[in-house]
């Protein structure tokens, strides 16, 4: 018996009968034992399939290329491989639509050099010739340090469906939307519940009929080998904010007088698959050079002095690259507190919680003195959370609803094997490994 399943492509009929059955669909001239085949489009206006094949590698990770086949009748011809496929890296989950010139824009996902991260979203576009031109990266709006996936492109709305384990959301793939305006994306928005949840929601693919399907292996799906292995095939009816896209899609609240404990609980699940929630700090910041344990900062204006001192960075380090990921840390650390915590204000409306803030410090300076340090980092990010978004978690905290347990450590949780040295400060002080040392964890939830 195989230890790993593999893919095959199939086709359902959508004919208003329940007679319609999946059937398999061969790849002509090309399909062997040895490879996956998965993710097809079928571009109807131009009568072409493209779709993916994957074969493992030693190491055990799947590599892919892209194909195209055509339909001639009730035929289809040879599949091709598409000329933007690349040596030694994969492309993948292509999608494709028309533009105003009638040519074919292709969405597709590559783990190539040039990206943002791991795997990014890229798109081509068909020449005069007929074969694609070299494909361009959708930039840091879309694309991060970690992964995105699946993307969609609807012409008629001019939207780019995708997922992402980066961009803020509930916890693994999320699914977003981005207007697109020429070739600037806007800050992708969150599809929000019930799309989305604590698992893994990818492929969104929007109907012509108000509809929108999507796979996730959230608590429902089928299971073959234990809690969530497993995608299944959701729909949903879109509502008009989703045929619109023109305000922010912002995550939905929980009626207090209502019994729906199921969409409660994916909150929750939400919030933990969020932990830890981090920020990081400049040396000896907030407030240098004292032994207080208070401080009346908030974490938004230590973020925003911390940013001042990028250039200092890479003077002193050296190593442009280093810096310029570290700074990319350090700021999508910061959007992903923006939906921890308003994924904690909406559990806040239904019930109690009880935050565990853990504060951390690199090893230059004595132990006493980094403890009160860390307390004062605590007591920031204390500060930003009453003081998010014009107050609003600060109510349930005078209520004693929300509530923070402080835990700070001096240098005994730091890595020992970073420069103390007050003569070094390219590595104690300006070095990504120290600076990993200097930050606040949300690390728990207690949710009564």
């Amino acid at each position: 018996m195989k230890d790993d399943f593999q893919a095959k492509m199939y086709v359902f009929d959508i004919d208003g009968s329940s007679a319609s059955k999946s059937t398999s669909f061969n790849i002509p001239q090309i399909g062997t034992d040895s490879f996956d085949f998965a993710n097809g489009y079928y571009l109807e206006e131009k009568q072409s399939f493209y779709f993916s094949k994957c074969v493992s590698t030693e190491n055990g990770e799947n590599l892919c290329d892209l194909y195209v086949m055509k339909r001639k009748g009730t035929a289809w011809t040879q599949a091709q491989a598409l000329s933007i496929n690349t040596a030694n890296y994969t492309e993948t989950q292509a999608q494709a639509s028309l533009n105003g010139l009638g040519r074919t824009v292709l969405y597709f996902v590559s783990d190539r050099a040039g990206g943002q991260g791991k795997l990014d979203i890229w798109r081509a576009t068909e020449g005069t010739n007929g074969a694609f031109g070299e494909a361009e990266n959708l930039g840091h709006t879309i694309n991060t340090i970690a992964n995105e996936s699946t993307p969609f492109f609807d012409p008629t709305s001019k939207t780019l469906y995708f997922s992402s384990e980066w961009h803020y959301g509930f916890g693994a793939y999320d699914i977003l939307a981005s207007q697109v305006n020429g070739n600037t994306f806007d800050s992708p928005k969150n599809l929000g519940l019930p799309i989305n949840s604590s698992a893994n929601d990818q492929y969104y693919y929007p109907s012509k009929f108000n509809q929108a399907l999507f796979a996730s292996n959230r608590k429902g799906a089928l299971q073959l080998r234990g809690s969530a292995c497993c995608y299944d095939v959701f729909a949903h009816e879109m509502p008009p904010e989703l045929l619109r896209i023109d305000t922010p899609l912002l995550l939905t609240s929980i009626d207090p007088g209502t019994k729906d404990l199921t969409q409660l609980e994916t909150y929750i699940e939400s919030l933990e698959e969020q932990l830890p929630a981090t920020v990081f700090f400049h040396n000896d910041e907030p407030n240098p050079k004292t032994n207080s344990t208070k401080t009346k900062l908030s974490y938004a204006e230590c973020y925003t002095d911390y940013k001042d001192q990028k250039g200092e960075y890479f003077a002193q380090f050296g190593d442009n690259q280093a810096i310029g990921y570290w700074f990319n840390t350090v700021d999508l650390a910061y959007e992903e507190l923006q939906s921890f915590l308003e994924t904690l204000y909406v559990v806040l409306e239904s019930r109690q919680v009880d935050l565990t803030i853990e504060g951390y410090c690199s090893p230059l300076a004595l132990n006493d003195y980094n403890i009160n340090l860390a307390k004062r980092r605590i007591v920031s990010l204390e500060n930003y959370i009453l003081t998010w978004n014009e107050g609003q978690l600060k109510p349930y905290y005078d209520a004693g609803e929300l509530t923070f347990s402080a835990v700070p450590f001096g240098e005994e949780k730091a890595d020992q094997t970073i420069s103390d040295s007050v003569e070094e400060v390219k590595h104690s002080i300006y070095d990504p490994r120290a600076a990993q040392e200097r930050r606040v964890e949300i690390i728990a939830i207690s949710v009564e």
